[in-house]
């Protein structure tokens, strides 16, 4: 998170059943380098065609941890940002 704006970046890869478990590795720690996410905030997910009738279970848990993850950081830049406001109006 970027302390001074107080953003958390939240990577989705996409494509995670094309992947092999090694590229899967790589492909996280590129997208990590390459957004400055972090591991809690990086995931992968498969593609959901016409032709399956369910998402993996894996993955389906995989989005309602991503949304968590991105509901639980605006919460606290809201927060961050009130407490700034309540701050700045008592100086």
């Amino acid at each position: 998170m970027s302390a001074d704006l107080g953003i958390t970046i939240i990577t989705a890869v996409t494509h995670d059943d094309k992947l092999s478990p090694e590229d899967r590795n790589d492909v996280r720690k590129k997208a990590m380098e390459v957004t400055g996410s972090k591991k809690a905030q990086t995931f992968l997910f498969a593609n959901w065609l016409e032709e399956h009738e369910e998402y993996d279970v894996r993955y389906q848990r995989d989005v309602l941890k991503m949304l968590h993850s991105a509901l639980w950081s605006g919460e606290r830049s809201v927060r961050a940002r009130q407490i700034q406001r309540k701050l700045n109006k008592n100086k």
